[in-house]
């Protein structure tokens, strides 16, 4: 249900921007997704048809709305066959912002793969929805924004990436029907923020979620096959109606740290809730 409400507000909101704003189409009106998003303006819809687009593109500053026609079709497949490829040349295949508090950008309906060191670069507060990071070399996903801007995602699988499959650091950060498997390191690396996540799926992964100096709410998550489902070190995580197939540990480092759970269900043999020692 709240999937499909997110689907209508996201078609609503593409017919009342289109009124007032120009829908720039990829390859249509211009060949690549940069060209598209250099010549658009504030408000401007860049509108992206399927293919392979072999870019390293930087969004900069615009408030935008960036889709492939997922955005205007509510239709998935367009998902996969709308492909931004790194070419491994030492450049996220998409970096959104520059640090900056302005909201209004939203990307939505892509995959990126090959990129070196990351998929997807997000500096600035925004909507993220319907997007694939899929073997890249590095991250999936890096949310460095201005500190404590507020970066919401939805609907989002990262997996087979070399390092971890999301990583944030000094944001505010909502995610919501996340997949992250087969990552290198961590499924999620959350540092230094202010986390909700719900309904994510962290499997075969080193671990499930890294809480590093962080305060994190998990509500209705799936952690299995990871060597560690939550490893919470030095922050404040409330774990409620979870399933961990593995470990939750608890690591002090240097500070703190609280783990508090409450209907979950946690199998892992004899540990399955470990106490890192100081």
């Amino acid at each position: 249900m709240q999937k499909t409400i997110f689907l209508i507000l996201s078609i609503i909101w593409f017919a009342i921007a289109s009124l007032n704003a120009t829908i720039i189409r990829v390859p249509a009106n211009y060949s690549t997704i940069q060209a598209a998003i250099n010549a658009a303006i504030a408000g401007d819809t860049v509108l992206v048809s399927p293919g392979t687009y072999f870019e390293n593109v930087v969004w900069g500053n615009k408030q935008l709305v960036v889709g492939s026609l997922f955005l205007t079709t509510s239709d998935t497949s367009y998902i996969g066959q709308t492909i931004i490829d790194g070419q491994l040349n030492g450049l996220y295949g998409m970096t959104i912002g520059n640090y900056e508090y302005d909201t209004g950008k939203v990307f939505t309906g892509f995959t990126i793969t090959n990129c070196n060191p990351g998929g997807l670069h997000i500096k600035t507060p925004m909507y993220i929805h319907h997007v694939r990071t899929i073997n890249n070399i590095g991250n999936g996903i890096d949310i460095f924004p201005s500190q404590w801007a507020l970066v919401i995602m939805y609907d989002i699988v990262s997996s087979y990436n070399t390092l971890e499959g999301i990583h944030h650091h000094l944001a505010k950060v909502k995610l919501d029907r996340i997949v992250v498997a087969n990552n290198g390191r961590m499924g999620i690396w959350l540092q230094s923020g202010i986390d909700t996540i719900s309904n994510v799926l962290a499997i075969n992964n080193e671990r499930g979620i890294y809480c590093w100096n962080a305060r994190l709410d998990i509500f209705n998550c799936t952690f299995v096959n990871n060597n560690y489902g939550i490893w919470n070190h030095e922050g404040n995580a409330f774990i409620h109606n979870t399933i961990l197939s593995n470990f939750v540990k608890n690591g002090k480092g240097t500070g703190s740290s609280v783990t508090r759970t409450d209907y979950n269900m946690i199998s892992s043999g004899q540990n399955s809730f470990e106490i890192e020692p100081a």
